[in-house]
């Protein structure tokens, strides 16, 4: 189901872009206060809101996250829950896509925080400086604290990372490569990707 909005603001050629941004701005922050008081109710978590024009029109994002995984169900219940409140405080002004979904397999960290959560998993991350010659390092997450990261690589070198010397993008900082032994693959139940659209 698609929601759909009668757009009422026009926007002229020179004001349209920035008339966007802050549309878009104003539009995640109220979906992120909501989130906010929803969320934890469910043993869950906000990892990221989008709202943007894809190739299928425009589309609002959640993705959410929980220590234990996201299920379906998960993503079936903050679908409808979110549905609702756009529908009730109807301030997106045209028509959208609503989707909700897990961060899935690989996924990107962002602070040293969600590092913790992933000791013992495949990670790849770049330098802002060389580093005996290179500056892409792929190995196991063996320790996150202190302000630093520390990864063993595959030939079995031990590597120390402080924190502010790893190259941050928009999305995060550490990419994960896939989970070997993280509990949220462990269940049938659980789906990394899905997603549900309204």
């Amino acid at each position: 189901m698609v929601n759909r909005r009668v757009l009422s603001i026009e926007f002229c050629k020179s004001g349209a872009s920035l008339d966007r941004e802050f549309m878009t701005d104003l539009v995640t922050e109220r979906i992120r206060e909501f989130a906010a008081t929803l969320l934890p109710s469910m043993g869950l978590e906000l990892y990221d809101v989008q709202y943007r024009r894809e190739g299928h029109g425009w589309v609002v994002r959640l993705i959410i996250d929980s220590v234990d995984g996201v299920s379906l169900d998960d993503c079936s219940r903050v679908s409808r829950e979110t549905s609702d409140f756009l529908d009730v405080e109807d301030f997106i002004e045209h028509a959208y896509h609503l989707e909700v979904s897990s961060p899935g397999a690989e996924r990107t960290l962002r602070n040293l925080s969600e590092c913790e959560r992933f000791i013992g998993e495949k990670i790849r991350l770049k330098t802002k400086e060389e580093v005996e010659g290179q500056r892409v390092f792929t190995g196991t997450l063996e320790a996150a604290a202190e302000k630093t990261l520390v990864i063993v690589t595959e030939d079995g070198k031990k590597y120390v990372f402080p924190w502010e010397h790893i190259k941050k993008s928009s999305s995060g900082a550490v990419m994960i490569i896939g989970h070997s032994s993280d509990k949220r693959n462990a269940a049938p139940e659980m789906a990394p990707d899905a997603h549900i659209s309204r």
